[in-house]
Parts: C-alpha cells; structure tokens; sequence
C-alpha cells in the first residue's frame, strides 16, 4: 500500500475505486468491489449470451449452432466444460450467476428436461438424485412430458424414495402455456442481474465529496480510503520492532488517520496554510465528524463547493503522498511545499475545466487568484 500513490499503483485497488465510482453511493463489502469479473465489457456480452441460449433465441445463428453443436441433449446447468474451449468455460462459469432470478413455470412439458433443467425446486434433479434415469428407467435427455399425461403428473416407480423426494414438491401445471423461461423481475437486463447479485445498500453520507468538475481521480481514490479507514496506517499495519509514531511531526503520537488527518502538527500547519490562502473552511474537530461536516455543507454543483471538495480530496493525497516518501525514502517536504503542491494541482485542474462564464466563476477564480485572461 505504500506505493498507492505512484505510477505503480496496485491494480486490483484502483480497480476497486472504479467500481466504487459506478456505485457510487452505496456501501458496499470491498471483497466484493475487489472482484473485477462483475464489471468488466467481455462479462456483461457473456451474461447477455447465456441469457440467449437459455431462451433459446431463434433469430441467433450462434445460438441454434450452440444447442446442436455443443449442447446436444444438454442444458447449460449441467454441462461439463472440462475439455471446452475458455470462452465456453467462462460461459459455464457465470451461467450459476442466473438461477435466483429465473423462473422455470411448468407448461405443456415440451420443452423443459427432466434431469437436466431447473423446473424443480431442487434445481437439475441429475444433481440430486443421479440415480433417477437408473430407477425410472427414463433416459437422461428425456423432456418433462415423459411423465405427465392429460396435464397431471404420471411418475413411475413412486415407491423409491428418491422419487418420493421429487413427487413431494413437485410444482403446479399450467397445460394452456408453452414453457418460457422467465427473468422474475420481469424484463432481463445486465444491470438487473447485477442489482439481483449486489441488493441496494444504504446511501453513504460522504458520497458526493468524490466527485465534481474539479475532481482528480488519483485524489480521490486516497480520499475514499481515507474516509474508510482503510489507509495502511500503522495502528493498521504494526509490525514488532518497526517505528508506529507519526513521521511527519516526530511525536510519541500512534499513526492513525485522525492523528494524519488533521491533528498533526505538521498536517495542522498545511490546513492553516490552506485557510490563510484560499479561506478553505475545516472544522478540524475530529476526522469522521470534519467529513459529515464537509458532506453536508459541500452538496451540490456549485462551483466553490466542487472546489472545496477537490482540495479536500488534494490535501489528503498530497499529505499521504509526504507520509509515504519520509517513511519509504527518507525524502521530506516542509509544510508549505504539500499545501501549495495540493493548492496547485486543483488550481490547473479548475484552469482546465471549460465552465460557462457567471458570477459563481468570477469569484472562484478571484478566491483562488487566476487571472480573468486564463478563461
């Protein structure tokens, strides 16, 4: 984590703030932000293509060469991709991402399998009961119609217990339908899989201090971590023997974020810095009380609000970014370095961003001391 702030970022972390960044908003579990598979383009195509083959869409020429080709008598639940190709494997791989938000509703029985679909309660019964072909004497391929007749239910062999377990649940008949599968939050979409897989959580009150015009995305990733915790700071990361005070004001004080951010001495004196040169307004009463403050008061799109909130995100960054170089390399920057490298940067970003002209632009600009000309 040390080395978060430089060009060789750990990937899987900035991943995961990219993800965030698209939930934005929502508390969610980092193991799960961490897993890439759910966001990436080639996923959402490969969900789309088994959400085909199991409607077995009749306009897809790549689906009718699925069903005859690879899956034969099969179905997508109980195929086995040990020796197939790793596009296929990955379709198979995902394919269980399906089963909470399908429906399979018993209809005229010619379509559905008997063994190999998901019509029963218990999912595939060749799973369950893999002696059911044995017992009843019904082939693994066979349709569900095999044991149904005038639209009730005709199983053989009821006195096994194994087919006693299938009889007991089984489900209702609707002979007037065909057999459809269903999507149970009714149309199917990427994204409606992808809210079936992560439910909706509670909004954060922080959210909107990552993002706004001025906002610099290497800023706020830090930023993130920051407001949860999650900085290797060393109350997180102690090791025996290895030196747990804070490097920047070379106190006996633990390194925690609330000491980093801002009850330093050296931290204190690049916010008074800050205050003196552009009136940015920091309660500094405490770490996680300063940033339900600054959510509060911060809403919104106005410009000096999305300044305050990239110079917040700037400091924070530029403040672990000196934490980081005393600590791993033995280099140091006086206070007044990090605040105008933190002031700068959201400087040229505000100078960069093409904003129409109105009077909330002349005062952000007089605030942060650019010239009219460089609009």
């Amino acid at each position: 984590m040390s080395n978060i702030t430089h060009t060789g970022a750990k990937s899987s972390l900035v991943h995961a703030f990219v993800i965030a960044s698209w939930y934005r908003g929502r508390r969610i579990p980092l193991a799960t932000i961490l897993n890439p598979s759910l966001v990436q383009n080639s996923t959402s195509k490969c969900l789309r293509r088994v959400w085909r083959i199991l409607q077995e869409d009749p306009r897809s020429i790549w689906v009718a060469w699925v069903l005859r080709h690879r899956l034969r008598n099969q179905t997508i639940w109980t195929y086995n991709s040990a020796s197939a190709s790793w596009c296929w494997r990955k379709l198979i791989k995902i394919s269980p991402l399906f089963k909470d938000g399908l429906e399979y509703p018993v209809g005229d029985s010619c379509k559905f399998r008997l063994w190999t679909d998901l019509w029963h309660l218990r999912g595939p019964l060749i799973h369950n009961f893999p002696r059911g072909p044995v017992i009843t004497g019904l082939p693994s391929d066979s349709l569900l119609m095999t044991v149904m007749q005038q639209g009730q239910w005709r199983w053989p062999s009821e006195t096994d217990l194994d087919i006693q377990e299938i009889v007991a649940e089984l489900p209702p008949i609707c002979p007037q339908q065909s057999d459809v599968i269903k999507w149970r939050a009714g149309m199917f979409t990427t994204a409606a899989l992808l809210s079936l897989l992560q439910p909706a959580s509670p909004r954060v009150h922080w959210h909107q201090l990552l993002g706004g015009k001025f906002r610099i995305p290497r800023h706020d990733f830090i930023l993130w971590l920051a407001i949860l915790e999650r900085l290797s700071t060393m109350d997180r990361i102690w090791v025996h023997h290895s030196v747990v005070s804070c490097v920047l004001c070379g106190g006996q004080q633990l390194e925690t974020h609330s000491h980093l951010f801002f009850e330093c001495s050296f931290t204190k004196r690049c916010l008074a810095l800050l205050k003196q040169s552009l009136r940015f307004q920091w309660l500094n009463s405490g770490w996680q009380r300063d940033i339900l403050w600054a959510s509060r008061w911060w809403r919104g799109n106005h410009l000096l609000n999305a300044a305050s909130r990239a110079l917040l995100a700037s400091i924070v960054y530029n403040v672990w970014r000196e934490r980081n170089s005393r600590r791993f390399t033995a280099t140091a920057s006086s206070a007044k370095a990090v605040a105008f490298r933190a002031m700068e940067e959201v400087r040229y970003r505000i100078i960069s961003e093409n904003v129409r002209l109105s009077l909330q632009l002349s005062v952000l600009y007089r605030i942060w001391q650019i010239p009219w000309d460089r609009h």
